[in-house]
C-alpha cells in the first residue's frame, strides 16, 4: 500500500484466498485518502472466469466502488 500511495495516480490490487479481516478492511478505508485500492476475493476471480466474464468490467466496477463509496471490498456476484 504504501508503494501505491508513493506513486501519485496509480491503483492497487489485492487478492486474498481466505478474506479480510475486518481491521484490514477498515486500513484499507483509511488509505484511500492516499490512491485507490481495490480488494478481491480469488473465488470472485475463479467465478468470474468459470462464468466466462470479463474480469476487466468486474475491477471496474470495484474501482469505482473504492472511488466513489469508499468501499474497497465490493464482492460481485
Amino acid at each position: 500500500m504504501v508503494r501505491v500511495a508513493q506513486r501519485g495516480d496509480i491503483r492497487g490490487l489485492v487478492i486474498s484466498a481466505s478474506g479480510y479481516t475486518p481491521a484490514a478492511l477498515q486500513m484499507c478505508r483509511n488509505q484511500l485518502q492516499l490512491g485507490v485500492f481495490v480488494l478481491c476475493e480469488l473465488r470472485e476471480i475463479v467465478m468470474w472466469l468459470e462464468r466466462e466474464e470479463s474480469p476487466s468490467e468486474h475491477l471496474r466496477e470495484k474501482v469505482r466502488r473504492a472511488q466513489i463509496d469508499k468501499q474497497p471490498l465490493h464482492l460481485t456476484a
